[in-house]
This record gives C-alpha cells, structure tokens and sequence, in this order.
C-alpha cells in the first residue's frame, strides 16, 4: 500500500542516519529502567488484556486517591517494549501518582486499528483496576513517546462513551515527539509495514479527530528533531489551540528525538515539569 516513495520525506521520518548516538541513548533507556525498579514499590507484567503483550507495569503512588498517568512507549509502532521505558516513573513519584507503563502488540503483525484499540483496552483496565494501586481512574494523564505520543493523542481525542465510558475519562495529555498526521508516512518504507491506506490514515491520525470537547493536550518537540516532526507538532498544536483544548507547545532546546523522552528520568526538567503539571501539581 506504500505509494511512490518521497527520499526527502524518507530521510525525514526515518533519520536514524541523524543520530550516531542512538544505540548509546537506547542502553541508557534500559540502564534508567533497571534502575528505576530499585526505586520503590512496583508490580509487573500484569495483563490488561489476553494477548501476550497487552501487559503493563504499575508503579504505585504512596497514598490513595492519586492522580494516574499511563506512558506509551513509541518505536513506529514496530518496535520497542515497556521494559526500556519504566524510568518514566520517577516523574510521576515527584508528585505522588501511580504510573503505569504499557506495552502492545507490533507492526507488520498488526495494523494501527489494533494498537490503538489495545492501547484504549489499557486504559479501560487502568479505570477498572486503579484503586488497586492508589491510583484514581478519574485522574488519568495519558502520555506517550513518537508512536506513543501519536496513541497518546488519540487516547485524548477518542469518544469514550462509545466504550461504555465517561466523555472525560482521560483528563490530560502529554504527546511527545508525536506523529499527529499519517498521510506522508504513506511516501516512506516504514508503510511496508504499517500498510496504511487513505482512510485508515484518515481514521487513526489525530489532526483529524479534534473535536469541541477536549481535554488539556500539551504537545513536545525537541529543537533537534527533524523539519518534519516539528512541523507536525507545531500543526497539531495550533490546530488544539483553534479548538480550544491546547496545553502548551514546548519546543525544548539541545534534545533530539531519542534522548527528549530520558527528561522524564528527571524531576526538574521543562518536560517533566510539564507531565506534573497535568498531573496537577504545580511546583
């Protein structure tokens, strides 16, 4: 289903050649991780669902009544694990929440409809079994990295009660490094495996889901990203902001797109800042 391939939009989107790096970020990933377990209190590989990989990792909050973030791991949709992205619960410990880091299923197994309706069956696990871990289900921020923050995005944007759910069950949302329209990985090869059409473009990208009832969605991109992934953050977030339902649009300076996601290892951070922020604390 890949149309003519575009070599400007392939180095754009797959710019692994940008970052020398890479393999050196991604251990440090699994370092912060592994970490991250000696840390405090955590329960993994529990199943939200009956496939082999629709498995979460809850790191609960200290008292009930907590605020919940979910974190979506990216990897085009094609690759990647929850066990290289549990350092993200530190951001979520500096102000008290329970955070659960998922996994599911890949590409070219599985098409893009699939991930996102297992990634909906997490999230309606999470407001079933919350209370279990100190958490509160309705005050669930959703987050999520590249492919992530692209599911993030449309976990905000998705009708929940056509899922038996309240309107507002996600109440913030941090999309980082996202992909918010899919129509020009259609021109790469990365749609050799995701096999995406015109309307599956169209029903699964999230510039095209925005509706008038919106919870706060903040949008992040680092300054080192390439034309095209600030572009889509930059129209994505100017499109919110039309709608009224923006949160703010942070451009963070000396971060890339593999290292941006590692501020969340850090409390003090602009983006760690701003998790916390939708988590509703405000130092």
């Amino acid at each position: 289903m890949t149309e003519a391939i575009s070599p400007e939009l392939e180095r754009q989107y797959d710019f692994r050649w940008r970052h020398p790096d890479r393999e050196a970020i991604l251990a440090r990933y699994t370092e912060e991780s592994e970490r991250v377990l000696t840390e405090g209190p955590c329960h993994l590989d529990l199943a939200y669902g009956p496939g082999p990989r629709e498995r979460v990792d809850v790191f609960p909050a200290p008292a009930p009544g907590a605020p919940v973030h979910l974190f979506i791991h990216g990897g085009y949709w094609r690759a990647h694990r929850k066990e290289d992205y549990r350092f993200v619960a530190r951001a979520g410990r500096e102000t008290g929440a329970t955070t659960v880091v998922m996994e599911y299923d890949l590409a070219a197994q599985v098409t893009i409809d699939h991930i996102i309706e297992q990634v909906r069956r997490a999230v309606l696990w999470i407001r079933a079994n919350a209370g279990r871990f100190n958490g509160d289900a309705g005050q669930l921020v959703v987050s999520g990295h590249s492919a992530g923050g692209h599911l993030a995005a449309m976990m905000a944007l998705t009708d929940w009660t056509a899922y038996g759910a309240p309107a507002g069950v996600v109440r913030g949302c941090l999309a980082i490094s996202g992909v918010f329209d899919l129509d020009p990985i259609t021109r790469t090869s990365i749609n050799d495996d995701l096999r995406l059409d015109a309307a599956a473009v169209r029903r699964n990208s999230p510039i095209y889901r925005i509706g008038d009832r919106l919870p706060t969605i903040a949008v992040a991109y680092g300054a080192g990203e390439t034309k095209e992934f600030i572009r889509q953050s930059k129209q994505f977030a100017a499109a919110l902001e039309r709608a009224g339902g923006s949160g703010p649009l942070l451009g963070l300076p000396g971060l890339h797109h593999y290292d941006i996601v590692l501020e969340l290892a850090r409390p003090d951070t602009t983006l760690a800042l701003a998790l916390r922020a939708l988590l509703g604390d405000d130092g």
